[in-house]
């Protein structure tokens, strides 16, 4: 287990190491995060071999998500929406509101360079791109579900293809557009977890009821799922998936076994990682692609935030969050 020490600030390293690696430490960059028990955006502040969660530098919030560059977030607060950016080193972030953003959003999933991002709203039913360009943040028209039933377990979007994916309990795996409606890409009715890759030319899906990994090349209508592995042990519970860009591998966190595992693309082989305090719910990249935060539902202060670190071998680090400040 990886075990949090609150009394120092010292980072733990799990290494996924084969036969002939040698133990390094690789320390996690600056970035951006939301902290649910503090309702706030704070930074890892940290160098190589140490790490720790910063003060608060936007209290308050109801909701938030963090971009990949670790510099800037989306945030609620009281109604209204906002894009907060740190730039150029600055202690207090620029904010921009943002207009017609649906209500109280719960799913996020950015474009990997962080100048647009997709929203699931339960509320309104609908889903929405958020664009970020010179200008500023614009909200584009949602986008409402339609023809089916059930509650949306996880969203994928690309923004060069225009692709949005939902996942809808009991249902399947849709693609929802404005010009052609809601419409089944997958029949996996217990899609756990779903990512886009490679432009949006290949689906992840993980079935949680099958305890099988799928993938969907060209998603869209008449796509043919084909099932890559099933393993009634390790993929009976998977939570988040994530494939870094240009990855050699994914990256699979079990709620079940609170454990990540790595899928390797060129062999297809199910690779066993480190075991974890908390379960995984979702995969964020932090500031670069090979660095990723592994959120969990915490719930007090003192719980730490995982960080993966593919740079070195992939190892896995945990922040020690403390005090409030």
């Amino acid at each position: 287990m990886i075990r949090a020490l609150s009394s120092i600030c010292l980072v733990c390293v799990v290494p996924l190491m084969s036969a002939g690696q040698q133990l390094h430490l690789a320390g996690p960059t600056t970035g951006l995060v939301f902290d649910q028990p503090s309702r706030s955006l704070r930074h890892i502040l940290g160098s190589p071999g140490a790490a720790r969660l910063g003060p608060v530098v936007v209290p308050d919030l109801d909701w938030a998500s963090v971009a990949p560059d670790g510099r800037s977030a989306l945030a609620g607060s009281q109604g209204a929406v906002l894009l907060y950016t740190f730039k150029n080193g600055a202690a207090e972030p620029a904010s921009t509101d943002v207009p017609g953003v649906v209500d109280s959003p719960v799913y996020f999933s950015w474009t990997g360079d962080s100048r647009a991002v997709v929203v699931y709203s339960t509320a309104a039913r609908s889903v929405q791109w958020i664009r970020i360009d010179g200008l500023g943040p614009i909200a584009d028209v949602p986008v409402p579900l339609t023809g089916v039933e059930g509650e949306v377990t996880a969203i994928a979007g690309d923004i060069a293809s225009n692709l949005v994916v939902v996942a809808v309990a009991q249902a399947g795996i849709y693609q929802v557009s404005a010009s052609t409606g809601t419409r089944q890409i997958a029949a996996v009715p217990d899609g756990s977890a779903i990512a886009l890759a490679d432009g949006g030319r290949t689906l992840w899906i993980t079935d949680r009821a099958n305890a099988q990994l799928v993938q969907v090349s060209a998603p869209g209508a008449g796509a043919v799922p084909q099932v890559m592995v099933s393993d009634p042990q390790r993929l009976n519970d998977i939570t988040a998936i994530a494939q870094p860009v240009g990855g050699a591998r994914l990256y699979l966190a079990s709620r079940a076994n609170q454990r990540l595992y790595l899928f390797d693309l060129a062999s297809a082989a199910l690779i066993e990682g480190p075991e974890l305090d908390l379960p995984v719910s979702q995969f964020a990249f932090l500031g670069r692609p090979s660095l990723m935060l592994l959120l969990s539902q915490r719930d007090k202060q003192d719980q730490p935030l995982y960080v993966l670190d593919e740079t070195s071998g992939a190892n896995v680090y945990f922040i020690p969050a403390g005090e409030v400040r």
